[in-house]
């Protein structure tokens, strides 16, 4: 799945906060 992709990669140097409040709501809009 891209979306846990991209958290591996996000994750695998520190919490990326600017990408996480970059992809929660790209997130949400598309599974709603």
């Amino acid at each position: 799945m891209v979306v846990e992709e991209g958290f591996r990669q996000a994750f695998a140097s520190g919490p990326d906060l600017d990408f996480l409040r970059a992809l929660v709501p790209y997130v949400w809009a598309r599974w709603r």
